[in-house]
């Protein structure tokens, strides 16, 4: 995070620079036309900033070199990974962040019917608006907090199923890859179930004690 940063600030706090690297993304033919500051009072900044950083880091290591600064992480295959892992954990809390600010948008009538009651009463409580505001950069820490679970059940169960979900499609992947090897054209003969166990065994992040169990 910190060479990211740096690397961003190098760019957008030098008016020069900052044009230079504009017309280098020009003559590159980038997707995008800039880099983005980060705010660090402003967690959905911090997400955008990353992914933007992410997209243009051939670009950005290009203009670095230019200016006799080289950043070696930025042709670093592990830490790369790392940092489009970070990406990806980020924008999945900037759209879960996004998400859970919808109960005082959200038309009651297109809401599910398990929730509507729930949405009127948070909706037209006037001292639960002031401190979802308060927490606009926490939201999880608004529903957590100040949604109790005798008032609000759905809405905090409907909060919680959405802090749950993984920030990064990398287990799947890993999945995956794991079935394709082991399902290769010289093991034709593996049916679906013994395909499940074997990645069951496989994935599994316990360790088993196979002198115990072999007793």
């Amino acid at each position: 995070m910190e060479i990211v940063v740096k690397s961003v600030n190098f760019v957008k706090s030098r008016c020069l620079n900052d044009r230079q690297f504009q017309e280098l993304l020009k003559e590159m033919k980038s997707e995008y036309s800039d880099l983005l500051y980060y705010c660090e009072v402003r967690w959905l900044s911090r997400g955008a900033m990353l992914k933007r950083v992410y997209y243009l880091k051939e670009e950005l290591d290009t203009f670095m070199r230019s200016k006799g600064m080289v950043i070696p992480q930025f042709t670093d295959s592990s830490w790369l990974s790392d940092f489009a892992f970070l990406v990806d954990i980020t924008d999945h809390l900037n759209s879960l962040n996004l998400h859970l600010q919808a109960p005082f948008d959200v038309s009651v009538d297109e809401a599910a019917e398990l929730v509507q009651m729930e949405l009127v009463d948070l909706q037209y409580n006037d001292l639960l608006k002031s401190k979802f505001r308060d927490c606009e950069d926490d939201i999880s820490t608004f529903y957590q907090k100040y949604l109790t679970e005798q008032q609000f059940p759905e809405l905090r169960k409907h909060a919680k199923k959405f802090c749950c979900l993984f920030g990064s499609t990398f287990t799947c992947e890993q999945l995956f890859s794991k079935m394709k090897f082991t399902k290769s054209i010289t093991r034709t003969r593996l049916t679906d179930d013994h395909l499940k166990d074997v990645l069951r065994i496989t994935t599994i992040v316990s360790i088993s004690n196979f002198e115990t169990l072999l007793k």
